[in-house]
């Protein structure tokens, strides 16, 4: 999904809690490290990625990983 429609969707569902300007600030600034760095940082970490869950219609991902 790409950021857009992650924004849009976001400020379809928090009805009022956050302006679409305070998602996006949000995203740019705190928020989504892209999965090919998260993804390094964990491997860097001294753990394997044994599996990864990402969910279409949002942004988010699950991992299981193991130490090594």
């Amino acid at each position: 999904m790409r950021i857009e429609e992650r924004c849009a969707l976001a400020c379809a569902s928090v009805d009022g809690q956050w302006s679409r300007t305070e998602f996006e600030e949000h995203v740019r600034d705190e928020h989504l490290p892209f999965s090919w760095i998260l993804e390094l940082m964990i491997e860097r970490c001294d753990f394997d990625i044994i599996d990864i869950e990402r969910t279409p219609e949002t942004i988010d991902s699950k991992y299981v990983l193991r130490a090594r």
